[in-house]
């Protein structure tokens, strides 16, 4: 299977965090899955981590960047078609991070690993609630 995962996601993994469960765990941990993070992932994170928001959970970028590519997981550029893909999407979600998440998955075929309810409300996505 392939899983794109939202930046929260991607955070808990690599803190070891208890939101993520077992089974989340288990499937980004199994090498028969492909696991991909986006550029968005990266992005986000120099922003929060800009910031310095103490009550949010941050990382340096370049150690997260450097974590997701240990790991093997794939990187996932965004391109026109992407970005093309976020004006069809409904209104549902103000975050710009997740717009083109929810864009990129629906446009590559991708499950989007999430914990964002707010996703759920997206027609034809491939999603894995956490």
């Amino acid at each position: 299977m392939n899983y794109l995962l939202d930046t929260h996601i991607a955070l808990w993994l690599i803190q070891n965090h208890e939101k993520l469960n077992k089974e989340a765990k288990s499937i980004l941990l199994n090498p028969q899955n492909k696991i991909w993070f986006s550029v968005v992932n990266i992005w986000e994170m120099s922003i929060k981590h800009k910031k310095g928001d103490a009550q949010k959970e941050i990382i340096e970028p370049n150690l997260f960047y450097q974590s997701l590519l240990e790991r093997n997981y794939k990187q996932l550029d965004i391109n026109a078609y992407h970005t093309l893909a976020v004006k069809d999407l409904p209104l549902i979600h103000k975050d710009p991070f997740d717009r083109m998440l929810i864009a990129q998955a629906m446009s590559e075929n991708l499950i989007l690993m999430t914990a964002d309810e707010k996703i759920e409300q997206y027609p034809n996505l491939n999603l894995y609630m956490i």
